[in-house]
């Protein structure tokens, strides 16, 4: 389009916007005018508001391909020249330049308009149109050059920015798109915006046995499905003090019941509640098939209140995770009554329960509200009896609330649950045949089976259920036992930061109080003199009289500081004000505080302190500027800002493009330099040293780049105290000298940092995963019978108290499954650190049980190997080659296999990795050619020369990725892209794309694996057997097995780890099997062989020798007999667990760094 100048804003901006999308739009979009980034380019829809936009569109398949975008205005409507801010554009504006978007209306001639906002809604609507609130989702008609046009005004995505938290406003807008489509499809009608559908004849209040007997043979026992919802207490769903309060099921769609168990007022009779109870149970051992949302809550729930496990269940919300395609766009949209409003067009039909709950919690102020709110249910007569209800219920609503704040339903009036509690179950229906419908199209589209992914996806979330069902074992001996040692290690540390000298000036600060009020009481008569007479003592304070008589210097200092004497003459004196009055008299006896300090000090050693004391003096976890402050002084030395310095040039010599003719002659030898010393062999310290040096002569920089790096070095600090921040500065103190592994090296700085470091991770340890919300907080007491009989729930009785008895305890993980964008699991215990110091606290429940740790060998790159069906590899993995040496051998010498290197199998596996995470070049230039990006680019050449069939997945992700917004996974579902294209914010195309090709075998991969832990759970299951899997970790999990089947499950391990996915996804899979005592303790299982019944083993070992004894004993004092096999030689190695690991993210401290540990071989012969 022509540059316009018309207007005055033409000057504020640089690229006046053109419209963007398909030149056959179904769809045109038109916005108000460009902001800060669109005027930029000349783009419209591409700042934050766009791409939110551009990501909302994406779920129902709208993007640039089918849909045009532009705004009313072309140029940046800015405030002023001096002021650069954003204003609504004016009616001038508006008229000058309206004839652009509707000439470009009319020339592409859209199914539909789309006006966002209300300038833009006014503009094209014109006098119909009134507000956006008022007016949203509505469809009007309007003429531009003889043609009629449909247009629909939505709310503009930067006010859905702005009311982020408003999850109402995301649906209308949903809403309002669907408004859209089905205008595009010819299927809009004037009342499908506002489908208010009327519950209340559908929905069957029941409150006695005989009615829902009465129910179940006119609706239920026919039908072949059913759907079911279940109303609770809002407790854990596996506590003894979990109870369902009501439930629905519903036969169709429009004929559901309410049963009301418990209410606010009304208890169903003992008798009738166990014939319903009895009646329901018989129902859910038919053969009939279920409809729940969440099966997860559902299922263990009504194992909990019925004692059975429901069958045959299809989960709706299962279906709409996968039909969402990534977990950002389900967070908040994923409810049973968002579903039905956004896809369904259903009102809100719960509105007065939510209002109800609101009521209840602000009752004192919302009494009225209330009160209206019941009449609608309750008569006049009834409504005194009632707010009795509501007024007892607020007066204890804190036993009725749970830990995570959810009110009971039982606190509702029956007449108000009753009258919509069916209508979750009945929508399941309509809900269930609206993603059918959309799976059927979607299928068809992306060409894949999504029923099939669904099926998956539905084994996933069962395997998901039956882990928190089965809990993790608690060893609280354990844990009181780690706990104790890091409080040890606390306080060890925490002494060596206080005794530190380095330390003394803050410690004298943070103690001056202290002095202070030893003043107050030893020496306040010198200080004050005559005029002014001490009274009466407190601790922080003390009352004087004052002398009016006497105009002594001390009462006019008094006075100078507004401390005026009260009628008897008695002014108070804070400690801030004892401080200033005596400086004077401390200036001239210094020796005071030297001598109260050292005697503090002294008597402060030869007492015992627990940690809370000491963090008195200094608290290590402290995150206020003045300890960040006195850190960052304390660490940065001249010697670690010459490190920076070094790493800062260094980063200019790295930087593709460089060139040192580029640069000031006079940095010429200091880059010269640098060049010289990264090319080198010296170590880190010895570079440092000689740029010190060098730059200790008289030496000036003119090059930008170089002045920037020096100040980056000389302007170092600690901005903050996170991990990021000490590991970098570690890297420049091992620059400056510094080996952890010889103390004779260790500068005082590095000794306090190290401290400093190890309390932190002992404070770690005790705040998230002894007493945190992976620790006890999530523990439960159970009975030690149920416990260990294996039996399918073991209730959970109550929460962890230290001081209650010690009864067996479980840990209640709870499972997200394929929360993950990429369809991973989440769960607090995803977050355990590797090692045996926290892990050992979980161990079997079963008198001489274990735990196995199955795992998927280099699961991803076999999932690669099959998604590419590439048959050199794929052959590979079957034939068992070591599979980095092989690629190794192929990208460097035509597939000799002996020829390889040590050097060349390091980077081959670098290159496979770097190809499954998305690596660049660049970064893969960084970590194996020093740098030498033409290196790196004939590697990768080389790789997709001996693997094109991989080159050809890569291209092909990338494709799907930017002409879909997804991509597709062997496991019959997809990931959308949209969130990762939209958050963007850098522009880096390459970044999504490295992403979309990770992601499709990220997903793949956790899928697969999930499906091996069903087949798992399903094996245990088909073979009644009482061992228990407990937790999923990505592509491990974890099995506490009982001590009767120990040899069996090995076996069967192996065979399902190896066999399933072979067969169903063409995954060449292999599993390590290791076991131990504990959760921490991993024995690698090497070899087995037995007979028929498992009665007779001989087992080959491999691990810490400490390990293998421990488990040696437990077999001892299970099995018939348990000998060692001494006619094979063990191997034995020495490992040494380096401190530097102290130093490394996610790595927790330990008892055993710095030690080393004897790992051995070793084989067993077991009779059981």
């Amino acid at each position: 389009m022509e540059h316009c100048e018309l207007c005055e804003i033409a000057q504020y901006t640089p690229h006046q916007l053109s419209p963007k999308g398909t030149s056959t739009p179904s769809i045109y979009f038109v916005g108000e005018a460009p902001g800060p980034e669109e005027k930029e380019v000349g783009t419209p829809f591409i700042g934050r508001a766009g791409k939110y936009l551009h990501n909302m569109l994406d779920v129902f398949g709208l993007n640039e391909n089918n849909c045009r975008f532009f705004n009313i205005l072309r140029c940046y409507p800015q405030k002023s020249a001096e002021d650069s801010g954003f204003r609504v554009p004016n009616t001038s504006e508006i008229s000058t330049c309206l004839h652009y978007v509707v000439e470009d209306i009319v020339k592409t001639n859209p199914k539909v308009i789309v006006c966002l906002g209300n300038t833009s809604s006014r503009a094209i609507i014109g006098e119909p149109f009134t507000s956006i609130t008022k007016c949203h989702g509505m469809l009007y008609m309007v003429e531009f050059g003889g043609i009629e046009f449909k247009v629909i005004p939505m709310y503009h995505p930067s006010y859905l920015i702005r009311n982020e938290g408003n999850a109402k406003l995301r649906v209308e807008f949903k809403k309002d798109i669907q408004e859209v489509i089905s205008v595009c499809k010819g299927t809009y009608s004037s009342t499908s915006r506002n489908n208010k559908r009327d519950f209340s004849d559908d929905t069957v209040l029941i409150k006695t046995y005989q009615e829902f007997n009465q129910f179940m043979e006119e609706e239920i026992d026919s039908r072949s499905e059913i759907s079911y919802d279940i109303e609770t207490n809002a407790l854990d769903k596996n506590s003894r003090d979990f109870n369902v309060v009501g439930f629905s099921l519903a036969s169709r769609n429009d004929k559901g019941c309410y049963v009301v168990l418990n209410s606010l007022d009304y208890d169903m009779p003992e008798l009738d509640r166990r014939r319903v109870e009895a009646r329901l149970r018989k129902m859910f051992l038919t053969n009939k098939h279920f409809n729940v949302y969440n099966c997860m809550h559902e299922i263990p729930a009504t194992l909990n209140w019925l004692g059975v496990e429901m069958q045959n269940v299809d989960d709706i919300f299962v279906m709409v995770k996968l039909m969402m395609g990534n977990a950002d766009k389900y967070q908040g949209n994923g409810g049973l009554k968002i579903q039905s409003e956004m896809n369904l067009h259903y009102n809100d039909w719960s509105q007065d329960l939510d209002l109800y709950f609101e009521y209840l919690r602000s009752l004192k102020t919302s009494r009225d509200k209330m009160e209206s709110l019941l009449s609608k249910y309750y008569s006049s007569s009834e409504m005194g009896g009632i707010l009795d209800f509501v007024d007892d219920c607020y007066v204890n609503l804190k036993s009725f609330v749970s830990d995570n704040g959810v009110i009971s339903y039982g606190c509702v009036p029956y007449k108000l649950i009753g009258k919509y509690g069916g209508i979750d179950a009945e929508v399941l229906f309509d809900l269930k045949e609206y993603y059918i419908k959309l799976m059927k199209e979607k299928s068809k589209e992306y060409g894949i089976n999504l029923f099939q992914g669904y099926e998956y996806w539905m084994c996933h979330h069962l395997a998901g259920y039956i882990l928190e069902r089965n809990g993790a074992h608690w060893d609280d001996k354990v844990a009181t036992d780690v706990e104790n040692w890091c409080n040890d290690g606390m306080v060890d540390s925490l002494n060596a930061l206080i005794s530190s000298p380095i330390s003394e000036e803050y410690i004298r600060d943070k103690l001056y109080d202290d002095f202070i009020r030893y003043i107050k009481d030893n020496y306040l008569e010198s200080i004050l003199g005559d005029s002014v007479v001490p009274k009466r003592l407190y601790k922080n304070s003390v009352h004087v009289v004052v002398y009016s008589s006497t105009e002594s210097p001390l009462v006019r200092q008094l006075k100078n500081m507004s401390l005026e004497p009260n009628s008897k003459g008695i002014v108070k004196l804070e400690l801030g004000h004892i401080q200033t009055l005596s400086k004077p008299f401390l200036d001239k006896h210094p020796e005071i505080f030297e001598k109260w300090y050292t005697d503090y000090m002294s008597e402060y050693s030869k007492e015992k302190h627990t940690v809370d004391d000491m963090k008195k003096l200094l608290n290590p976890n402290a995150t206020n500027q003045d300890f960040r402050n006195f850190v960052s002084n304390l660490l940065i030395t001249p010697e670690i800002r010459y490190a920076k310095l070094y790493s800062e040039l260094v980063l200019i010599t790295e930087f593709p493009s460089f060139d040192v003719e580029k640069y000031y002659s006079d940095d010429h030898k200091l880059l010269e330099l640098i060049l010289k010393l990264r090319n080198m062999e010296m170590d880190a310290t010895r570079r440092v040293q000689i740029l010190i040096k060098f730059i200790s002569g008289d030496v000036l920089f003119k090059s930008w780049q170089v002045k920037k790096a020096v100040s980056n070095a000389m302007e170092y600090k600690l901005e903050t105290l996170d991990d990021d921040s000490i590991l970098e500065l570690y890297e420049y103190m091992k620059m400056s000298g510094v080996d952890i592994e010889k103390e004779e090296t260790w500068t005082p700085q590095f000794t306090w940092m190290y401290n400093f470091r190890i309390f932190k991770k002992y404070s770690k340890i005790l705040s998230v995963y002894i007493d945190g919300r992976v620790g006890r907080n999530n523990v439960w007491s159970v009975d030690p019978e149920s416990l260990s009989s294996g039996d399918m729930l073991t209730v959970r009785q109550d929460r962890y108290n230290k001081t209650s008895d010690k009864r067996e305890l479980i840990s209640q993980a709870e499972f997200k499954v394929d929360m993950a964008g990429t369809g991973r699991w989440k769960s607090g215990m995803h977050t355990l650190p590797a090692g045996d110091t926290i892990k050992k606290i979980y161990n079997s429940r079963f008198r001489g049980g274990i735990i196995a740790m199955p795992d998927c060998a280099q699961a991803e790159v076999r999932v690669l190997a099959a998604q590419c069906q590439d048959e050199n590899l794929l052959q590979a993995f079957k034939d068992g080659l070591d599979i980095h040496r092989y690629v190794a051998s192929l990208v460097f010498h035509g597939g000799d296999q002996d020829a390889v290197t040590s050097t060349e199998r390091k980077i081959a596996k670098g290159a496979v990795f770097g190809i499954l995470y998305g690596e660049s070049e660049r970064a893969f230039a960084d970590m194996f050619t020093k740098g030498d990006e033409k290196e790196a680019h004939k590697i990768f050449e080389y790789f997709w020369s001996a693997f094109p069939k991989i080159k050809q997945y890569v291209e092909e992700s990338h494709r799907q990725c930017t002409d879909n917004q997804l991509i597709t996974l062997m496991t019959d579902r997809f990931i959308s892209m949209a969130d990762e294209i939209a958050n963007n914010k850098t522009g880096d195309t390459d970044k999504v794309l490295r992403q979309a090709q990770n992601f499709r075998i990220q997903g793949a991969t956790c899928d697969i694996a999930g499906m091996i832990l069903w087949n798992i759970c399903q094996y245990i299951k088909e073979h009644n057997m009482l061992s228990k899997p407990f937790c999923f970790i990505h592509d491990s999990i974890e099995i506490d097995v009982h001590p009767s089947e120990t040899f069996q499950l090995i076996d069967i391990l192996q065979n399902l780890f190896n066999r399933y996915p072979m067969e169903t996804f063409g995954v060449p899979m292999a599993s390590d099997i290791p076991i131990g005592p504990s959760m921490g303790q991993e024995i690698e299982v090497e070899n087995m062989e037995h007979d028929s019944k498992y009665q007779n083993i001989i087992i080959d070992l491999k691990g810490f020798k400490d390990d293998i004894e421990e488990l040696q004993s437990i077999w001892e004092n299970t099995y018939h007999i348990v000998e060692r096999d001494l006619s094979v030689d063990p191997e034995t190695e020495k490992i040494y667990l380096p401190r530097s690991g102290l130093f490394q993210k996610k790595v927790t401290m330990s008892r055993l760094i710095g030690t080393e540990r004897e790992s051995i071989k070793c084989r067993f012969k077991v009779s059981v």
